[in-house]
């Protein structure tokens, strides 16, 4: 249960989120926009408005590395940095475009730990796995998306290679 606490009458409010039937184990607040972000243990992000009403879920279905939240932290450019029990995910907010690194990237173990994870005054971000620590400065991140160029070197219909731009072909040259 999410509960809400008024400091003034020291009285509590149990919030019902749709979709969120599991722990919260960290909960990130936007400064400037009051939004709140909520991780929980295997149904994704929650993302809260100021008044504190589901806006949006950002799940394994959208990209996320896992639903199983351990950490999140957010750069100066605006993007969160979620720790997962499956890798690192970078969320781009204005877009949700998702990029996911994982051991191929480098990081020492994909499976970080609950709670482990720190923003530095100088903006390195810290996330702890099972296997160490990662530790890296955002803004010195590849995190462009590429489009990878795509080449066909053969195209087989029933088994059988299919010429192009040939008159009884089926495929066409554009």
């Amino acid at each position: 249960k999410l509960s809400k606490l008024d400091i003034s009458s020291n009285k509590t409010e149990v919030l019902t989120i749709p979709g969120l039937e599991s722990v919260v184990y960290c909960i990130y607040q936007e400064q400037q926009s009051k939004t709140i972000w909520l991780g929980s243990q295997g149904n994704g992000l929650f993302k809260l408005d100021k008044n504190l009403k589901l806006s949006r879920v950002v799940n394994e279905s959208n990209g996320l590395a896992s639903n199983i939240i351990c950490g999140i932290l957010e750069d100066e450019k605006e993007q969160l940095w979620i720790s997962t029990t499956n890798g690192l995910s970078c969320l781009i907010k204005k877009s949700y475009l998702i990029r996911n690194y994982s051991k191929y990237d480098g990081l020492p173990s994909t499976q970080f730990n609950y709670g482990s994870f720190n923003k530095s005054r100088d903006g390195e971000m810290v996330f702890g796995t099972t296997n160490g620590f990662v530790r890296f400065y955002p803004n010195q991140m590849n995190l462009a998306i590429v489009k990878p160029k795509i080449l066909l070197l053969d195209f087989k219909i029933a088994n059988k290679s299919a010429p192009v731009g040939i008159e009884s072909s089926p495929l066409k040259r554009h």
